[in-house]
C-alpha cells in the first residue's frame, strides 16, 4: 500500500486568515518562486463513508481513498481554497503541492479541486471570480477531454491514467 503523509509540511510561512473566495485561506507571508515545493497535504487516511458529510474537508487519494482532516487539530492543507486559475498544484503527482507561478506575499495560495476528486457527479459550485470561472467544480471524471488534458499535469498521480 502507498504510504501517505498524516503532517502537513511548509517549506514557507504560510498563515491561516479570512479568504475572499470561501471562509478561511492560507496565505503567502513571503515571496514563492515558480517551480517551488509549498506544502505537503496530510491527514488520516479513510474510505468514502467517513466523508459523507460535505462539511468535512478532505482529498481524494485514491479510487476509494481520503485524506480527511482532524477537525480538532486542522492543518494548513485543510484550509487550501478552489480556483478556476490555481496557484498550486500536484506537479509530480504526489501530496506535495508546487508553485505554478510566482506568488507574492499576502497571496492566497489556490488549487483546483477537480485535481483531487474523481467520484462521478459530484460538483459544487465556485465562484473563484477568476476570468475562467466555470461556475461550478466537477470531478475530474466528469471534466471534457480539453479540460482534463489541461489540469493533467497538476492533478494527483492517481487521476493521471483517466
Amino acid at each position: 500500500m502507498t504510504e501517505f503523509p498524516t503532517e502537513t509540511t511548509a517549506w514557507y510561512p504560510i498563515e491561516v486568515e479570512e479568504s475572499g473566495v470561501h471562509g478561511r485561506g492560507i496565505f503567502a507571508r513571503t515571496r514563492i518562486p515558480a517551480g517551488s515545493p509549498v506544502l505537503t497535504c496530510g491527514g488520516k487516511l479513510v474510505g468514502p463513508e467517513a466523508v459523507q458529510d460535505p462539511t468535512i474537508r478532505a482529498l481524494q487519494v485514491g479510487p476509494d481513498l481520503f485524506l480527511m482532516e482532524d477537525s480538532d487539530d486542522p492543518r494548513l492543507d485543510d484550509f487550501v481554497n478552489h480556483s478556476c486559475e490555481p496557484n498550486l498544484g500536484f506537479a509530480k503527482g504526489d501530496l506535495v503541492l508546487w508553485s505554478l507561478r510566482e506568488i507574492h506575499v499576502g497571496e492566497e495560495l489556490l488549487i483546483h479541486y477537480s485535481t483531487t476528486m474523481n467520484e462521478r457527479g459530484w460538483e459544487i459550485p465556485c465562484d473563484c471570480g477568476t476570468a475562467t470561472c466555470k461556475g461550478e467544480v466537477r470531478s475530474y471524471c466528469d471534466l471534457d477531454e480539453p479540460t482534463k488534458a489541461v489540469l493533467r499535469p497538476i492533478t494527483l498521480e492517481y487521476l493521471r491514467q483517466i
